[in-house]
């Protein structure tokens, strides 16, 4: 490719793929199939917390993973993120 006469070593970059979207309708379906399991029923609202955690917050599966109970400040709502995306840390509102 040439530029007024000049080579240009260029080369577009790929595009990335957005990540894939989960509708509020698929988070309903998917506590409702955690509020009906039959079996391991002490971890129901566990599981429950988790999921309505991880799809307010915006929290990423491993942060969620590496996340500790000192983590959570209650008295400033907010959840301090550690190894968060590219090694930095951030801090994340509580969602309501």
């Amino acid at each position: 490719m040439e530029w007024y006469g000049d080579p240009l070593d260029f080369r577009p970059k790929k595009p990335h793929p957005l990540p894939q979207y989960v509708s509020p309708k698929e988070i309903d379906v998917l506590i409702e199939a955690i509020t009906s399991k039959k079996n391991h029923k002490s971890t129901i609202e566990r599981d429950v917390l988790l999921i309505k955690f991880i799809t307010l917050s915006g929290l990423r599966r491993q942060e969620l993973g590496l996340l500790e109970v000192q983590d959570i400040l209650l008295e400033k709502c907010i959840v301090i993120v550690k190894n968060a995306k590219g090694g930095q840390q951030r801090t994340v509102p509580l969602p309501p």
